[in-house]
């Protein structure tokens, strides 16, 4: 199915993926699930890089085919790719705000909220 770019709603928050084709499954002020069909890793890095130029601060310790990130106004994006489908999910969803360390360091913030939210 071809894919329109949604306007409103959290698209607005992260570049628009020029794709041809794809689905929108949710696209709210609270949620966003988007997946995207017939994409190759190097589609997926440079999606992935472009993200990287958004509000949303990215997981140091993340897979090459799946990255999260979260902004200071209390969203989590994920990306996710998958080789077997040739397929890119993006997902935007609410959850605690990112209040960024005063010295900068990413590791912090990993170690305060990530055990909160991702318990063993």
């Amino acid at each position: 199915k071809k894919l329109d770019w949604p306007t409103v709603g959290l698209s607005e928050k992260i570049p628009e993926a020029e794709f041809k084709y794809g689905k929108i499954f949710e696209n709210s002020d609270k949620k966003l699930s988007i997946t995207i069909y017939h994409v190759t890793k190097d589609d997926f890095d440079k999606y992935a890089l472009a993200c990287k130029n958004t509000d949303f601060v990215f997981e140091e310790n993340t897979f090459k085919n799946y990255l999260v990130a979260y902004s200071e106004d209390g969203f989590k994006l994920t990306l996710n790719y998958e080789k077997q489908e040739n397929s890119l999910r993006i997902r935007i969803e609410e959850g605690e705000p990112f209040v960024p360390n005063e010295n900068g360091g990413s590791l912090d913030f990993m170690l305060d909220y990530l055990p909160q939210h991702f318990p063993d």
